[in-house]
C-alpha cells in the first residue's frame, strides 16, 4: 500500500466534505414534508444514552424556512407510514450547508412522488471543520461518526415498524449509516450497543454515495458485519477516479484498506442485496456531493429506492 504524502492528506481533509447547492427550490408539494434533526448539541463521545434528549427538531418549509418543533411532533407524524428518506451529509458541513445539500434530493423526491406523500429527514451532525492539523480533523470526525451511528440507530429503532425507510449517505454519512444498520441488528460499535432485542421492521433501503468507510466492513464478523441483514437493497457508488477516496488510506498513514466508494465493497452471503453503480464518467475526480447527485443515473436510483419500489412493498 502506498503511503500518502502530507499534500495528499491535506487533499483528503479539504475534499472529504459536501458541496453546496445554491439553486432555488420549487414549491413543496402538498403531500411532502421535510424535517431537520440536528445532533449538533448532543454529546459527541462518552456516554450517549441520554443524548437523544438533546436532538433538536425543525419542520422545513418550501422556502427553507425552519419552524421549531420537537420529538413528540416528529414521532406523531411518523405514525403515518409514509416513505421516509434520511439524508446524512459528509464532513465539514455547516448546519445551513446541510439543508442546501439536501435540496437536490428533495427536488428529486418531489418529482418522483408526483403527489404521493413522502418524508425527507435531514440528519444534521457536528461536522464543522476542527482547527489544527488536517489528519486530526479527519480522525475526530471518523470517531464521531460512531456516536452518530448510535443516535441514528436509536431513531430507526423508535420509528413505527411499517414506515418504509431509505437511508442516503454521502462520504462520512455513509459511514454513519453502515454503523447504524449494524447497531439496529444487535451489533456492537465502539463499545456501544442498543438496549433491548432487535426490532422486526420493514427492511431498510440504503444508498451509499462516495462511501468513506473500509471496503471490508460489511463482511460477516467485521466492523459493520450485521448491516446487510437489515436491508432489502443497498446501492453503492463506485468511482475509481475520486481523488480524495484514492487517499483514504492516509487516515491510517497509508496502512488501511481502500475506501468502499473507491473500489466497491467486499461482501459474501448477502451479495444479492448489493447494487453497484459506477459513476466514474459522470463524476470524474471530484469528491463533491454536487457532482455526484448531478448524475442522472444516481438521481434516478435515489428516487427508485425512496419511493417507487417502497410504494409496492
Amino acid at each position: 500500500m502506498r503511503r500518502a504524502s502530507g499534500l495528499s492528506i491535506a487533499v483528503v481533509a479539504i475534499w472529504l466534505t459536501v458541496g453546496i447547492v445554491s439553486a432555488a427550490a420549487p414549491a413543496l408539494g402538498a403531500e411532502g414534508e421535510a424535517w431537520i434533526l440536528s445532533t449538533r448539541s448532543a454529546p459527541a463521545c462518552g456516554s450517549l444514552d441520554s443524548g437523544h434528549e438533546q436532538i433538536r427538531y425543525w419542520r422545513l418549509g418550501a422556502d427553507r424556512c425552519r419552524k421549531p418543533s420537537d420529538a413528540n411532533a416528529f414521532y406523531a407524524a411518523a405514525e403515518t407510514p409514509v416513505p421516509t428518506t434520511f439524508f446524512v451529509h459528509g464532513n465539514r458541513t455547516s448546519a445551513n450547508d446541510a439543508v442546501r445539500e439536501a435540496w437536490p434530493l428533495r427536488r428529486r423526491l418531489e418529482h418522483e412522488a408526483d403527489g404521493r406523500p413522502y418524508r425527507l429527514v435531514i440528519w444534521s451532525w457536528p461536522s464543522d471543520r476542527i482547527r489544527g492539523r488536517s489528519r486530526r480533523d479527519i480522525q475526530v470526525k471518523a470517531a464521531r461518526s460512531d456516536g452518530q451511528a448510535y443516535y441514528l440507530a436509536q431513531m430507526l429503532r423508535s420509528l413505527p415498524p411499517d414506515v418504509p425507510v431509505n437511508l442516503v449517505g454521502y462520504s462520512f454519512g455513509s459511514r454513519i449509516i453502515a454503523g447504524a444498520l449494524h447497531l439496529t441488528a444487535g451489533g456492537r460499535l465502539a463499545g456501544r450497543r442498543l438496549d433491548g432485542p432487535a426490532v422486526e421492521r420493514l427492511p431498510v433501503r440504503a444508498v451509499l454515495v462516495a462511501a468513506a468507510l473500509d471496503n471490508d466492513w460489511l463482511l460477516p464478523g467485521h466492523r459493520n458485519g450485521l448491516a446487510l441483514s437489515q436491508i432489502e437493497q443497498m446501492l453503492i457508488t463506485v468511482n475509481r477516479r475520486d481523488r480524495v477516496l484514492h487517499w483514504y488510506p492516509a487516515m491510517r498513514r497509508g496502512r488501511g484498506p481502500w475506501a468502499m466508494g473507491y473500489v466497491g465493497p467486499r461482501v459474501r452471503g448477502f451479495a444479492e442485496k448489493i447494487e453497484l453503480l459506477d459513476v466514474t464518467r459522470a463524476t470524474g475526480r471530484q469528491h463533491d456531493w454536487c457532482r455526484y447527485i448531478a448524475a442522472e443515473c444516481l438521481r434516478a436510483a435515489v428516487g427508485r429506492y425512496a419511493l417507487e419500489e417502497a410504494v409496492a412493498r
